[in-house]
This record gives C-alpha cells, sequence and structure tokens, in this order.
C-alpha cells in the first residue's frame, strides 16, 4: 500500500506572564497533519492562540488577555466519511478595565445519501467595553469529503504583525466600504449575513468610550485540496456596530450560546460546553 504522511508544526512564543499594561504579548501554536494511501485518507489540523493587549478606555489604563482556538479531524475510509471538529470560542479576561466578547456563528452543511458530505462553519467574535470595537476575530472552515489523492495542493499561511507593521499592512489592503469592517477579518459569507441583517437598520445611536490599543494584525490559513480553516484577529478594524446592542438583537439567533438552535437539523452529534463546542459525524 502506497502512503504518503506529512506532518507540519510550528510554535510561536513569548514568555507568559500576568497580563501586563506596557506590552503585547502573542503566543501561537499551530499544526496539521496528512495521511493518504489505499484510497484512503484523513486529513488534521488545528490552532491555539492566546493574545495579550495593553489599552485604555477613557480615561483608565488596562489590558486584556484573548484565548481562542479550533481543532478538526476528517477521515476518508473504504467510501465512508467521517469527522470532528472542536471549536474554542475566544475569552476574554480584562484588568483595570471593564469589557466583554460576543460571538457569533453559523454553520452550513450538504448531505449525501442522508449522510453528512460535507460542513463549513464561519465565527466571528467581537471583543468589546461597552457598545465600543475593541478587536474583532475570526474563525472558518470547509470539511469535505474531497480527497483528491492523486492531485492535491496544500498551502500554509501566517502574518503576525504589531504597530507600523500592522499599519502598513493594513494600508495596502483596501479599505471596505461596508460598515462592519474589513474582509480580511470577518469572512465573506458571514460578512454577507450581518450585512443582509442589517439592511435598512438604523444603528447611529450608540453609546462608545475612546479607546486607545495598539495595533495588531494576525492570519493563519491552511488548506489541501478542498479542506481548509483559516483564523484572523484584528484591532483595526472599521467596524461600528459589532458591539452594538441594536446588532446583537438582530444577531440574537446566531450567538454562539444559541448554537443548539442550528444544530437541531444537522446530522451530527455535538456537546455543547461552556469553554468548548464539539462537532461529530460519520
Amino acid at each position: 500500500m502506497k502512503k504518503l504522511i506529512f506532518m507540519f508544526a510550528l510554535i510561536m512564543s513569548w514568555q507568559v506572564l500576568a497580563c501586563r499594561t506596557d506590552q503585547v504579548r502573542i503566543v501561537r501554536s499551530t499544526g496539521f497533519g496528512l495521511s493518504i494511501g489505499g484510497g484512503n485518507g484523513a486529513f488534521q489540523g488545528g490552532v491555539s492562540q492566546q493574545i495579550e493587549i495593553p489599552l485604555r478606555v477613557g480615561a483608565q489604563s488596562g489590558c486584556m488577555t484573548q484565548k481562542s482556538g479550533l481543532d478538526f479531524e476528517v477521515v476518508s475510509k473504504n467510501g465512508n466519511f467521517k469527522g470532528e471538529v472542536n471549536i474554542y470560542p475566544p475569552q476574554v479576561e480584562f484588568k483595570k478595565v471593564s469589557g466583554d466578547v460576543r460571538t457569533y456563528i453559523k454553520l452550513n452543511y450538504t448531505e449525501k445519501s442522508e449522510k453528512l458530505d460535507s460542513l463549513s462553519l464561519d465565527l466571528v467574535s467581537f471583543t468589546c467595553s461597552g457598545e465600543s470595537v475593541i478587536a474583532v476575530e475570526s474563525y472558518s472552515g470547509n470539511l469535505k469529503n474531497a480527497f483528491q489523492l492523486q492531485n492535491f495542493n496544500m498551502n500554509v499561511g501566517m502574518t503576525i504583525a504589531t504597530g507600523a507593521a500592522a499599519r502598513n499592512l493594513r494600508s495596502r489592503r483596501e479599505e471596505s466600504k461596508r460598515a462592519l469592517g474589513y474582509d480580511t477579518v470577518i469572512t465573506e459569507q458571514l460578512l454577507e449575513e450581518l450585512e443582509t441583517r442589517m439592511n435598512g437598520v438604523k444603528l447611529e445611536d450608540i453609546e462608545t468610550e475612546i479607546v486607545s490599543i495598539p495595533s495588531v494584525y494576525l492570519s493563519l490559513s491552511l488548506q489541501v485540496g478542498e479542506l481548509n480553516m483559516a483564523n484572523s484577529f484584528s484591532t483595526i478594524t472599521a467596524t461600528k456596530y459589532g458591539c452594538s446592542k441594536k446588532f446583537d438583537s438582530l444577531m440574537k439567533d446566531l450567538r454562539i450560546e444559541n448554537i443548539k438552535n442550528q444544530l437541531k437539523d444537522i446530522p451530527l452529534k455535538s456537546k455543547v460546553k461552556s469553554k468548548y463546542i464539539q462537532l461529530k459525524w460519520k
């Protein structure tokens, strides 16, 4: 049996101490593995990260620590397809300032012979201080029973930028005219969903505070054939309404706390906990 095994792992880390008000720290780990042989295949991948950023809200200085992650495995064996996804939504801790994180997720799937054939997800989180947006983070993935055993492409992309480098990176990208921010942060599919819901809705009356935060931009993409995963985080965004009460009301059914409503019609097993969500199918 002819078999190909490929493994990739990259860990970038800085010393992790208590959240500080004078220093940006980023810890990220990512990796994936691929095995192919005898008409079968398996693909595993994942990313986890911790971001510590100082900020000022009004006259108060403080800092925040945001953690998140996603990992998955898909297996195609003897014509059968199964998979597992573990989602670790962004969680934020604030020091000396107050804030929270609001996460929305949309799942899409296709069936074949009454079994799950593919699953895609789009997730966006707004880190907030009151109704002011501090940062935006997104995850997306497309898990499909589509192993191209004879000919497949493999791509890995990563960007980590802070300060002037992050601002310069932003200036090289075309600024979106859309109200919610940049396509590079919020996935195109979810951005279209958000814009559709906001069409014709007035959101001018929001209570914002003056927030000062360093420029940070992170992105990651993994792709093998038609299987892919991506993550972006940015404090540089034109997003204005993501933390507003009206916006949250419009997006109520997509809140990650309400994901069970989306899972009712999808043929998979799920486990929903306070810190992670597990999805399995076969």
